[in-house]
């Protein structure tokens, strides 16, 4: 692909559970490499995500093409659910790094960047989650940052909606 058509990859925004949890309309690329989106009912449209919490679940699964991880994480608002799929080998020495911490009972504070999924259920209703891209382990100080820039992040808000999200996470600590 020459640099004229190069496409970039969408900017990971800063975003709470419960925001993306109660998302209920998908936006598809019309392309094949056209980004495909979740649009929340605060009007963010995420195509990849930053997020953070405490890991919450963590388990492995079996499948014909390889191993297969799905996971929680919590925030103030609601739980984030993740994945790290077979095609993703890259990623399995560290998940299995998380679930091996999280067997033993260890609970530990994450950040994730991580690709919007959806999926619409017979009923109308939209499950959303995660592919996991890269994540970290990471310490009371760099969460509590996170937190606050989530709260007053305007990528994607208006200042009204901004206002609301600093009110919310507020109410939510």
């Amino acid at each position: 692909m020459n640099q004229a058509t190069r496409r970039s990859r969408q900017t990971a925004i800063r975003l709470f559970a419960q925001e993306y949890m109660d998302a209920d309309l998908p936006e598809e690329g019309a392309g094949e490499y056209d980004p495909s989106f979740v649009i929340t009912k605060l009007g963010a449209k995420v195509n990849r995500a930053l997020v953070g919490g405490v890991i919450d679940r963590v388990e492995r699964r079996e499948t014909e093409s390889g191993s297969f991880y799905t996971a929680h994480l919590r925030d103030p608002t609601g739980t984030h659910r993740f994945e790290v799929a077979s095609f993703q080998p890259e990623l399995h020495a560290d998940i299995e790094e998380i679930l091996n911490r999280f067997e033993s009972g260890d609970r530990f504070l994450m950040l994730l960047v991580g690709r919007a999924r959806w999926f619409e259920t017979e009923d109308g209703g939209m499950f959303t989650s995660f592919r996991a891209e890269e994540f970290s382990i990471v310490d009371k100080d760099l969460y509590t940052h996170w937190l606050v820039e989530a709260s007053r992040s305007e990528e994607h808000t208006s200042e009204l909606q901004s206002q609301f999200r600093i009110s919310y996470a507020v109410f939510c600590l």
